[in-house]
Order: C-alpha cells, then structure tokens, then sequence
C-alpha cells in the first residue's frame, strides 16, 4: 500500500503522530525531567484521577503500572462526579488535554471544596488559568494535537507524579528503555510495505474485533486497543 493512499484518507494525520510518537515520549521525559511539585506528600492517603477520552488512558495506565508498588487505592474518573471518599486526605490530579473539558474542571472544583491538594495535567486552557489563580500544581504539556494521539504527553507527567511521590519503583532508566523499544518497533510498523500490523487491519476488516485480557495490568491496553478501532477505524469493538 502507497503512504500517498494512506495520507488521501488519513485526513487528522494519524500516520504521523504514530510515526513520531518515540520522539514525542523522549520530549515528554525531557519536559517533566524536573518537575517539582508543592503538595503535601505525607497528607496523600487515596489518589483520584479525573479525565475524559484520550486524555484519561494516562491515567488508567498509571493505576495499572502502580497496581503493585502504590500503597494506596488509585482510582479513574471519567464523569463529573467524585466518589464519597475524596477528602483532604485525597491527591486528586486533573487530566484534560484542551484544559476546557467541562466534568474535569466539575470534578476538580468539587474536590477542592472537599479539601483534596490537586495537580493539573494539560496544554492550556481553563484548566492551567484555574491551577495559575488558585496557586495548585500544573504540569504544561504541548497540544496541537488530538488527545488520543497524544499519548505519551499524558502517560509520562503522571509516571512524574507518581515518581515524585515514591509509589513507582523505577527511575528514569524505564522511561529510556520505553523510548529505545519504541523506537525500535516504529522501525518495523512505519513501513507500509511488509506490515504486521496493516495485515492484521485488512484481516479485522468487516469483522467485530473482540479484545480480551486480564482484568488488572492489562485492562488498560486492552481500553486503550477498544477506543483506538472505535475513534481512528470507526468501527464498533
């Protein structure tokens, strides 16, 4: 298959945010390499994520990294409402890529009022203008793009995060080693010739993907897998 077809009906540049996508996690790690946050780390006893979409697989794949090493409940919301248990004793961490998504900022207000310390993670937007006004942690990402393709700017600041607060046991070597082995993998999908993965995309065509694995490390991947046929193939898995 030519790239000049591929880019004919590829009409949000999907190919290439794919393509780039090593450069933008080294860009990300370089970025947050010296985040410094004003939170009270000994407060943090629950940790809340709120985001929607593209802007939340950040953090549904944080929570499954830290299934193991985080010593407290992490939790994943994706509408307006917080569950009971936010308290002053809550991180809660604000995901939205625009910075403008409405139950985000919902939920980030109603955190707050409960006394929960906050992060922001986003390009801009209402978001940042809150976290500057109100004197809370933001970490600026890039934008330009749309948030599912923007993957890395989202999963890496909160692997910061959770480095920072010491619930992940490994240091930037990981972050290295994710971006050599991205590297090398773009190297075999970037060609449209001889392609593992347009083969299996002409073999899934007109059929019903069903995607399954287990339900602690990998349910992310396998959201992740779900959301990507749904918003980039249109089609219903």
């Amino acid at each position: 298959m030519e790239q000049s077809f591929i880019q004919s009906i590829d009409t949000q540049d999907m190919w290439s945010f794919l393509e780039g996508f090593p450069d933008q996690w080294r860009e990300a790690g370089e970025l947050t390499e010296e985040v410094d946050l004003a939170i009270d780390k000994d407060r943090i006893r629950t940790l809340c994520f709120v985001g929607m979409g593209g802007s939340a697989i950040g953090a549904d794949l944080i929570r499954a990294y830290c299934y193991h090493s985080c010593p407290y409940p992490i939790q994943v919301i994706r509408h307006y409402d917080i569950p009971g248990w936010v308290d002053s004793n809550t991180l809660i961490v604000g995901c939205s890529f625009s910075g403008n998504t409405e139950e985000t900022l919902t939920a980030l207000d109603d955190a707050r009022g409960r006394g929960a310390q906050a992060i922001a993670v986003t390009s801009g937007g209402g978001l940042m203008l809150k976290a500057a006004r109100e004197g809370f942690d933001y970490i600026k990402i890039p934008g330009g793009m749309t948030p599912r393709a923007a993957l890395g700017y989202s999963f890496v600041p909160l692997f910061r995060i959770c480095q920072y607060l010491g619930f992940v046991d490994e240091q930037d070597r990981a972050l290295r080693e994710t971006h050599q082995l991205l590297t090398e993998q773009n190297g075999l999908f970037a060609n449209p010739e001889d392609n593992e993965a347009l083969s299996l995309a002409e073999k899934l065509n007109d059929t019903l993907p069903v995607v399954y694995s287990d339900a602690t490390l990998l349910e992310p991947v396998n959201l992740r897998w779900r959301e990507q046929f749904e918003e980039n193939a249109k089609t219903v898995a």
